[in-house]
């Protein structure tokens, strides 16, 4: 997947490319789960803080100036 955005304001706290990856993995694992897609497995890991990883751990990405 390739995505580009411009950040024309502040998100909060947090940063967009963050909240992205944070809210579609969740949302990817659970209609996983839902759907009892075998596929799940793939994603699996063994970490202490996480089950799947969905996203890679440092994707690339260019700033903007």
């Amino acid at each position: 997947m390739h995505l580009m955005w411009e950040q024309l304001n502040m998100n909060g706290k947090g940063f967009p490319k963050n909240s992205f990856e944070k809210f579609t993995a969740k949302t990817l694992v659970n209609n996983m789960k839902a759907a009892n897609d075998l596929a799940l497995r793939n994603y699996a890991v063994t970490k202490v803080k996480r089950v799947h990883n969905i996203w890679l751990r440092d994707p690339f990405a260019i700033k903007n100036h």
